[in-house]
């Protein structure tokens, strides 16, 4: 695959992935963000990936057919993005910007949003509270504090959620968040 190529080559120059996960690519980076097409509606979904970093779930998603806008703060990693994208001729963009400065100009009403690796989730969900009344859908990729992240959240934020197993990783969770208030 061009873009598992891709971020072995950047992933010298800059930490993309951990580095005991190099040798395991495909499994625990790449088919762990593919998964994410289950909980995803129809190709053409806008999508706003937070925290993108090495493209995961991002450029998979987009090279899924979504249609994604990923946000990244630091430019090493926006710049390889931007990179990936161009060469893999890719339906996306790149918004180089802290998650809590967002415009929520960027998600469309009933949009979803997705991260992994990012951020506790009552951090992310302070963030992106001006993003509530456009009624995302969040997809998020949590490992095993899953459960502790949704129950510490919900002293703050009001939604729906549902917890299903990944299936790279016994630890690793999705969590789908609605109806945030």
């Amino acid at each position: 695959m061009a873009f598992q190529a891709l971020v072995l080559k950047w992933q010298k120059k800059i930490n993309l992935i951990g580095k005991t996960t190099i040798n395991d690519i495909w499994d625990r980076h790449i088919l762990d963000s593919v998964q994410l097409q289950n909980y995803l509606p129809e190709k053409q979904t806008p999508v706003l990936d937070l925290g993108s970093g090495g493209g995961f779930p991002g450029i998979v998603l987009s090279i899924l057919g979504y249609k994604v806008t990923m946000v990244e703060s630091d430019h090493r990693k926006a710049i390889f993005l931007q990179e990936s994208i161009r060469q893999l001729g890719l339906d996306a963009k790149v918004l180089i910007e802290r998650v809590e400065e967002l415009d929520p100009a960027v998600l469309p009403e009933n949009g979803y949003i997705t991260a992994r690796a990012f951020a506790p989730l009552d951090r992310m969900l302070e963030w992106i509270e001006p993003f509530f009344k456009k009624n995302p859908t969040m997809v998020l990729l949590k490992g095993q504090t899953a459960e502790e992240e949704i129950e510490k959240a919900l002293k703050a934020v009001i939604f729906d959620y549902k917890i299903d197993k990944s299936i790279t990783s016994p630890q690793g969770k999705i969590v789908t968040l609605k109806g945030l208030v």
